[in-house]
Formats: structure tokens, sequence, C-alpha cells
């Protein structure tokens, strides 16, 4: 199995329900992303996709999310919190939805500061 993966990074706001239905403040991110995707077979020019390709293809991914006011704001997460967890999932669901038929998206890794990450795979 071979994969691939990139790393871009955005900036985007959301707030978060915490315990006890406390709510916090809207704050802004640097996030970073990395997204790893597998493929059982290299292409023609001994690749699993082309790295540039599969940067833009996240970069449109996560466009909207850095776009609203807030992430809060979006259709995929009025009903729910949007916490580091449930943002690599939406990143993970919409990437997934554009990849080629012989790639699959193995993870989506999401770090909302330095030292604090979640991984959707």
């Amino acid at each position: 199995m071979y994969t691939a993966t990139v790393e871009i990074t955005f900036k985007a706001t959301h707030s978060l329900l915490l315990p006890d239905n406390q709510k916090e403040p809207l704050h802004e991110h640097d996030w970073k992303v990395t997204a790893t995707v597998e493929s059982r077979q290299l292409d023609a020019y001994g690749m699993v996709i082309d790295f540039h390709k599969l940067q833009k293809l996240l970069k449109k991914t996560v466009e909207p999310l850095g776009r609203a006011a807030s992430v809060n704001e979006l259709p995929d997460f009025q009903n729910g919190n949007p916490s580091t967890e449930c943002i690599a999932k939406y990143i993970y669901d919409k990437l997934a939805g554009k990849l080629a038929g012989n790639l699959t998206l193995r993870k989506v890794v999401l770090w909302e500061t330095p030292d604090c990450r979640a991984c959707y795979r």
C-alpha cells in the first residue's frame, strides 16, 4: 500500500458548547490539517496522486470553514458542536468525495493549536 500526505494551514473561527451548558466565546485558530491518501498501485507517473492536486483539493475542502464568520454557522454544524474532532470528520467526508476511484482517504489530522490535534479515519 502506498500513501501520500499533504499539509495546509487555514484560519477559522468557532465556539464550543462546554459541560454545564457553558458556551465559549468565538475565537479564531490557525488550523493545520494533513490528509493522507492511499492506493494499492501507483499511477503512470509513479505517484499515488500529485501533491499539488491533493493540496488544491484540500484547500477547496476547507475553504468554507475559513470563509464563514464562524464554523458554527455552517449547515453541517448547526445541530452539533464544531469541535476539532467534528471538523476533522467534516474535512474527511468532504475530501473523500472528491477523490478518484482508485484512491482512498486514509486519515485527516487537524491541529487546533501546535499541541492539540484530532484525527478522523
